[in-house]
C-alpha cells in the first residue's frame, strides 16, 4: 500500500510537472509569435526604407542627363519651347536653371528627344515637374496663370526610340504587346521613378507627354543601370 501510495503520488508530481512545462512550452510560444511579428514588421519597414533608398540611389547614380558633360545640351531636343528659357536643356533632371523645366509652345502633339551619342541600355525613366523656385512666365508678353500658379506637370506619358539615326522609332510597350502609358507626376518635385518592363536598346529616346496638370513642364533623366 505505502508503495502504490508513493508511486500514485510520483505520478501526481509529475502530471503536475507536465502541465506546468505545456503551461509554460505555451507561453512561449505566443512569446515567440509576438517576437515573430516584431520581426515581421521591423522587416517590413526596412524594406520599405531600402525600396525607397535604392530608387533614389539609382536616379543619383545611373542618370545620364544630370550633368551636361555626360550629355551636352544640344543633344536634347524637342518638338517646340514656349521661349529660351524653356528649351529642351532645362528639362533635365532637378535642374533649376531658367524656367526651371522643358515647356512646349504648344502641348498637342509635343516630345522632348535625347541623342546619347551611342546605344545604351536604358532601364528606366525618372521624371519632376517645373523646378518649384522658378519664376519665369512661358511667356512674358503673357500673364501668368492665377488658376494654376504654375503648378505645371506631366501626369502621364509614352516612350519611343531608336538605334540609328535613320531608322523608325519604336514604342516602348507592354508585356501584353500595346504601347505602354507610364504614370508621371503628382507634384512638381518629386522624382517619380517608371522602371521598364524589359530595358531597351537605344541611342535616340523620346518622351511624348500625353497627361499633363496645367502645362506640360518636364524634367527628366534616362535610368541606365
Amino acid at each position: 500500500m505505502i508503495v502504490t501510495s508513493l508511486l500514485i503520488k510520483s505520478l501526481t508530481e509529475s502530471d503536475d510537472q507536465i502541465k506546468a512545462l505545456k503551461k509554460e512550452k505555451a507561453k512561449y510560444k505566443e512569446d515567440l509569435t509576438a517576437v515573430n511579428d516584431k520581426i515581421t514588421g521591423v522587416e517590413d519597414k526596412i524594406q520599405r526604407l531600402l525600396s525607397a533608398s535604392s530608387d533614389e540611389f539609382i536616379v543619383k547614380n545611373c542618370g545620364v542627363l544630370q550633368l551636361p558633360s555626360h550629355i551636352t545640351d544640344e543633344k536634347i531636343t524637342a518638338s517646340s519651347w514656349s521661349n529660351n528659357a524653356f528649351s529642351p536643356h532645362h528639362g533635365r533632371l532637378f535642374s533649376s536653371s531658367r524656367g526651371g523645366a522643358w515647356i512646349p509652345k504648344t502641348n498637342k502633339g509635343a516630345w522632348i528627344q535625347v541623342d546619347l551619342g551611342r546605344i545604351e541600355k536604358i532601364h528606366g525613366i525618372a521624371t519632376q515637374g517645373r523646378h518649384k523656385f522658378a519664376t519665369q512666365p512661358p511667356n512674358t508678353h503673357q500673364r501668368r496663370s492665377s488658376s494654376s500658379n504654375d503648378e505645371w506637370w506631366v501626369t502621364s506619358y509614352s516612350v519611343s526610340y531608336k538605334t540609328d539615326n535613320g531608322g523608325s522609332f519604336c514604342n516602348v510597350e507592354d508585356v501584353s504587346g500595346p504601347s505602354l502609358t507610364f504614370k508621371g507626376n503628382t507634384d512638381r518635385n518629386t522624382v517619380v521613378l517608371n522602371k521598364l518592363p524589359n530595358p531597351i536598346n537605344a541611342r535616340y529616346v523620346r518622351i511624348y507627354p500625353l497627361g499633363h496638370h496645367g502645362r506640360v513642364a518636364l524634367r527628366f533623366d534616362l535610368i541606365t543601370c
